[in-house]
């Protein structure tokens, strides 16, 4: 059993109170006198006898009470089997190509990710975060907002891969696998990838609209000692967009 709120807890020493209560007995009695004490006397055997175990049964009662209202507001549960308790290792795969440009409900899909991530990462543990082109051992919230888009492509089965090698380094049996990704492209099955009991987690990220321009080759069409021609080649995905500008700008060394 684990409990949501384990400070609440520490108000068990809250039932001191109705025990100290009863062993110092705070009310305070009067003798009265009688002439027929005979009688009195047996009755008053038997009432407190009969008193004195309703007291106890009164002090259970309240002792219980008081305890099942502090477990009740300590919140407990029972773990599931894939609720996993103790050292987690976590590595979280974070796809930055250019497909997560798209539109998504909630703005563009990989800074709709990053922003997710700074707002759910927990300040007292650390992650190992993959791009298509950068590996951070340790991410901080700063490394995720310097994240930009990538030309370069890693398939998932390279992803996985990388994974397998980070977690034979380390002892934690609790071990998670995050992808996130637009998942363009099938994911492998990961039973003939993995040999290590590893759980994998995908967040799928869906665009609005599906339609999407891309650069499909760019060479040289003809060459001179001063001048050549450039053809572009670009190919495009769902409604044909019509006539889209495209600009070239010469990097400067």
């Amino acid at each position: 059993m684990q409990f949501h709120n384990p400070e609440v807890l520490y108000a068990l020493f809250l039932l001191v109170i109705p025990v100290i209560v009863h062993l110092f007995q705070l009310r305070k009695f009067q003798r009265e006198n009688f002439t027929n004490v005979k009688f009195l006397k047996k009755l008053s055997r038997q009432t407190r006898k009969s008193s004195r175990l309703k007291k106890w049964l009164v002090l259970a009662t309240r002792l219980l009470l008081l305890s099942c209202i502090i477990f009740a507001f300590s919140r407990p549960f029972f773990p599931g089997e894939m609720e996993v308790t103790g050292e987690v290792d976590t590595l979280i795969y974070l796809d930055n190509s250019y497909s997560m440009q798209a539109e998504g409900q909630r703005g563009k899909l990989l800074e709709r990710s990053v922003q997710e991530l700074l707002e759910s990462l927990p300040n007292d543990r650390s992650f190992f975060l993959m791009t298509n082109d950068e590996i951070y051992p340790e991410i901080t919230k700063a490394d995720l907002q310097n994240i930009s888009y990538s030309a370069n492509n890693v398939d998932f089965r390279t992803v996985l891969l990388r994974a397998e090698n980070y977690f034979t380094r380390k002892s934690t049996s609790n071990k998670k696998l995050l992808l996130i990704s637009d998942f363009q492209q099938e994911l492998p099955d990961p039973e003939d990838i993995l040999d290590l009991d590893v759980s994998i987690y995908s967040l799928p990220l869906k665009p609005e609209n599906f339609s999407n321009v891309s650069l499909d080759s760019v060479y040289f069409s003809s060459a001179q000692a001063t001048s050549g021609n450039i053809s572009v080649h670009l190919s495009f995905m769902g409604n044909s967009p019509g006539n889209v500008p495209v600009s070239f700008f010469q990097k400067k060394n």
